[in-house]
């Protein structure tokens, strides 16, 4: 029941990616979705679809080690966005994308009524959230809602 729950409800982004290198942008994304039931041809229209929304219509058939560490991270977003899941669990997930990139990514989530749970140290992630727990230098945890 908890393996259900995770594949079905919770998304995971990284820093550092996890795609598999010896396939395209494209199957990167449509790859969990194949493996979730979805026909490779529909998969593969919502990947492109999806890349392109994010501004990688042109690096579709470009494999990992081809794209800069932003394009890498936008294709773990993209994998997120079409899992559409209920929790994201975001981990430094946008440290290598600019700052318009970042509000974009976060935006389609918070859109979609996703709940973000997001581990990061740019100030401009506080929009996105209404709590923020922070490290008090002392080895201790502060709670307090974002204003």
């Amino acid at each position: 029941a908890r393996t259900q729950v995770r594949l079905n409800q919770i998304g995971f982004v990284y820093q550092f990616h996890h795609l598999l290198a010896e396939f395209s942008a494209r199957d990167n994304v449509a790859l969990p979705q194949m493996i979730a039931g979805v026909r490779q041809p529909e998969a593969r229209q919502r990947a492109d679809e999806l890349l392109s929304h994010l501004g990688l219509g042109e690096r579709l058939n470009h494999q990992p080690a081809q794209l800069s560490g932003g394009e890498q991270q936008r294709i773990g977003f993209a994998r997120l966005l079409l899992h559409q899941p209920d929790l994201a669990v975001l981990d430094e997930a946008t440290s290598a994308l600019d700052l318009a990139s970042e509000a974009q990514l976060y935006g389609d989530l918070v859109a979609r009524g996703c709940t973000l749970i997001s581990v990061g140290h740019r100030r401009s992630l506080r929009a996105f959230h209404q709590r923020e727990l922070r490290l008090d230098g002392q080895g201790g945890w502060i709670l307090q809602p974002i204003a």
